[in-house]
């Protein structure tokens, strides 16, 4: 990310209190509007309320975890860019989510190098590729 505050709006989603308050603080000097989640319905909510750009999600959350969070926002959501953080590097994790579309699959911990070097990624995809719903909505006159 170059050193100026990316239009983008991002959601991070976090059950841990401590490490949430870390990278909002950290997000919150690059992104437009930052959003935080406690856990999975929280983030659900937030999520179709604000609508952001870039999630960045924990697997594991209380109430609806990170991966069936990601499985239900692409039911209806192709573009949103997905981080997830993890502290789980087996495999079934992993290729669960591999069908996600994921930008990046970060296990814990994590440096805020790695966190950068996804938003980055993140960040350049939306300079180079334009994805467009061909899904038409009828409304009745």
């Amino acid at each position: 990310m170059i050193n100026k505050v990316q239009p983008y709006n991002v959601l991070f989603i976090e059950d841990e209190k401590d490490i949430r308050d870390n990278y909002i603080k950290y997000l919150k000097r690059h992104f437009l509007n930052v959003y935080e989640a406690v856990d999975g319905e929280d983030g659900y909510s937030v999520y179709k309320d604000k609508k952001p750009e870039i999630i960045i999600v924990d697997i594991n959350l209380p109430k609806l975890n990170g991966l069936d969070l990601v499985k239900k926002v692409r039911q209806e959501d192709q573009t949103v860019k997905v981080i997830i953080l993890t502290a789980y590097s087996d495999t079934k994790y992993l290729l669960d989510a591999s069908e996600l579309k994921l930008v990046k699959y970060l296990v814990k911990p994590i440096t805020r190098s790695e966190l950068k070097s996804a938003l980055d990624i993140a960040v350049e995809e939306f300079s180079i590729f334009d994805v467009v719903s061909k899904k038409t909505i009828n409304l009745k006159t």
